[in-house]
C-alpha cells in the first residue's frame, strides 16, 4: 500500500484513522437526551418514588398533571400516590416542547376546574436528605392536554 505525507505531516493512513476517530467521537455529543428518551420505557410517578435508588441518574418518561405554585415551582403528581410530587429542574429553556407546556399551565391560573395533563421526558435525580426531594430535568413534553378536575384533584 502506497501512503503519502499530507500538509499536516501525517501520513494519509493517519490521516483516515483519525477521521474515523473523530467522527465516532463526535457521534457520542449527540443530543444526550434524544438518545435517552429512546432508551427510556414509560413508568409512574408512584414506581420512581417507591425505588428511587433504581432510576437515580437514568432518563425517565412519566405521566402525570402539573403542579405549580406559578412562581418557582413546577412538579407532576399521579393522583394513584397522593401527597407525591416529581419537582422539575433546571429552566427547560432549551425546549420549546415544554415552553409551550408553561405558557398552556400559566393560561389557566385561575381556573381550580382544570389543570394540564402531560408525559415528561427527562433525567431523575434523587436528592437524600432529611426531606427527599424527587427531582426531573425533563427534556421534553408530550401530548399535554387540558382536562376537568374534580375536587379530589386539588392539592
Amino acid at each position: 500500500m502506497v501512503t503519502g505525507i499530507n500538509e499536516f505531516g501525517m501520513s494519509s493512513r493517519s490521516t483516515v484513522h483519525w477521521l474515523l476517530a473523530a467522527l465516532f467521537s463526535l457521534s457520542g455529543c449527540a443530543d444526550s437526551s434524544d438518545t435517552t428518551a429512546a432508551q427510556t420505557g414509560m413508568t409512574s410517578i408512584c414506581e420512581i418514588t417507591r425505588h428511587p435508588d433504581a432510576f437515580d441518574g437514568r432518563g425517565v418518561t412519566v405521566r402525570g398533571f402539573v403542579d405549580t405554585d406559578y412562581f418557582e415551582f413546577f412538579g407532576l403528581l399521579d393522583r394513584s400516590c397522593p401527597n407525591t410530587v416529581i419537582e422539575w429542574g433546571g429552566d427547560g429553556s432549551h425546549s420549546s416542547s415544554l415552553q409551550r407546556l408553561i405558557t398552556r399551565v400559566y393560561s389557566l391560573r385561575g381556573d381550580s376546574s382544570r389543570r394540564v395533563e402531560v408525559t415528561l421526558t427527562g433525567v431523575f435525580e434523587w436528592h437524600r436528605g432529611s426531606v427527599p426531594t424527587w427531582v426531573i430535568e425533563p427534556t421534553a413534553a408530550i401530548n399535554p392536554r387540558v382536562v376537568r378536575t374534580t375536587s379530589g384533584d386539588q392539592r
